[in-house]
């Protein structure tokens, strides 16, 4: 394996790993700060997280607003980030096996020109 794919792998799993202690995080903190029970906590940082913002529950204290606002402002980015990283690691991938099509195609022209003289 090489390093490029050993440098995008490690990149993919460290965004992936800053959405679960986000979501770790959010839960945790609406259940103490809200009184939700978990699972609540856990729907209320996913649906925040994803932008769907459904609206079903809400923040009610000032402290909870705020830890919010600022939840939303890094957490929203890094979830986007990890959707860039992971289209980019496809496009690559699939740039990369375009790459060995035309140059296999390329090394049979070759081939076939060899042949005709």
């Amino acid at each position: 394996m090489n390093n490029e794919v050993k440098s995008e792998r490690i990149r993919i799993f460290v965004v992936v790993f800053l959405i679960g202690i986000l979501l770790i995080i959010g839960t945790f903190t609406y259940h103490d700060l809200e009184g939700w029970d978990y699972v609540d906590s856990f729907y209320f940082s996913v649906v925040s997280l994803t932008s769907a913002g459904y609206g079903d529950i809400c923040p009610t204290t000032e402290i909870s607003k705020i830890f919010t606002s600022f939840y939303l402002l890094f957490g929203v980015s890094i979830f986007f980030y990890r959707l860039f990283i992971i289209g980019e690691h496809v496009i690559n991938k699939r740039m990369g096996r375009l790459e060995k099509m035309m140059q296999r195609k390329v090394k049979e022209e070759n081939e076939e020109s060899k042949n005709k003289i």
